[in-house]
């Protein structure tokens, strides 16, 4: 029997829109081509400003606090990106700054699920920041940053009309200022 030929595939992991994506491609395609997960239809978390897909959010309404409800990531459309985290009410928060790391310490406040514990791992993305994830400390919450380098991102607060505020920390590409826009979700 002959030797079949082998085609080189190269397999990638992406994380965007709050899913891994397994997939195989021709080395080739893989290097020229970027995934559009900005259409992705699968993703179904919290995008602020566009409603609220909040899982187990009848649950949520049956307990009393102030809660930190689901951190994500996005990619901003002028460059740059944004952490953000969707709360159940406008919270006091901290900045506490070291030189890889940025910790945003919200006061009074507790973590909606434990899966929300978990990192947003953004290395390969274009920003300044590696990863966050969220510890609960005592009554509070921190937000951990940390960082491939310096940066300063910017931090702001909003409510929005589903009822639940957000905390936004924006991080700029090199030379450039982030956007106020939002696109390219994952959390």
């Amino acid at each position: 029997m002959p030797a079949q030929p082998r085609s080189t595939t190269l397999w990638f992991f992406a994380l965007s829109a709050g899913a891994f994506t397994l997939g195989a491609a021709p080395a080739s395609a893989a290097q020229k081509e970027t995934p559009d997960f900005a259409s992705d239809s699968s993703y179904e978390g919290v995008t602020p400003g566009a409603g609220n897909n909040l899982p187990r959010i009848v649950e949520l309404k049956e307990k009393k606090g102030t809660w930190v409800t689901w951190p994500g990531f996005m990619l901003l459309p002028g460059g740059g990106s944004r952490v953000f985290l969707q709360t159940t009410d406008t919270l006091a928060y901290k900045v506490i700054k070291n030189e890889n790391k940025i910790v945003v310490r919200i006061e009074n406040a507790k973590i909606f699920l434990s899966n929300n514990k978990n990192p947003l791992v953004t290395t390969y993305f274009d920003t300044p920041l590696e990863r966050a994830e969220l510890r609960a400390r005592g009554r509070n919450v921190e937000v951990i940053l940390l960082l491939k380098t310096k940066a300063a991102p910017v931090i702001t607060q909003t409510s929005d009309e589903d009822g639940y505020s957000y905390i936004f920390i924006d991080f700029q590409t090199e030379g450039g200022a982030p956007s106020t826009s939002t696109s390219k979700t994952s959390g």
